[in-house]
């Protein structure tokens, strides 16, 4: 996993005109940084919805680690992807509870290809968590 993501950041870095300070921004590039500053608040450090804001939604936050599980084994990464992008079929993705990633991720760094990317190694953590 490690090597995949520095593959990644070494070709965003080559094939963008990604700036330091665009990588230095406030949105860390990581899988696990990026579920730990955007996702754990409600999903919880381990992924299983019991996070410290999870009481205080309208929706309990679903346990991220069964995602494979509950799809007969298989992480549809294709589908996680669009619901962090946009919002997907679950109606708590793109509330003000649950927001949709990619267009934040967009805003704050103002680079298409690092906004994917942080979506990309959020996804990769998130197939990486799943219960076995």
């Amino acid at each position: 996993m490690a090597i995949s993501l520095l593959l990644l950041v070494s070709w965003l870095m080559a094939g963008s005109a990604v700036s330091s300070q665009s990588v230095a921004s406030n949105v860390p590039l990581d899988g696990p940084s990026v579920y730990k500053a955007y996702c754990a608040s409600c999903h919880g450090v381990d992924g299983k919805g019991q996070g410290p804001a999870a009481g205080a939604l309208k929706q309990k936050p679903i346990n991220l680690t069964t995602i494979a599980k509950n799809n007969r084994g298989m992480f549809p990464r294709a589908t996680i992807e669009d619901v962090l992008i946009n919002g997907g079929k679950w109606k708590a993705h793109g509330s003000k509870d649950m927001p949709t990633w990619g267009p934040i991720f967009l805003g704050v760094d103002g680079n298409e290809n690092l906004a994917y990317g942080h979506i990309h190694n959020l996804v990769t953590y998130l197939e990486y968590i799943q219960v076995k």
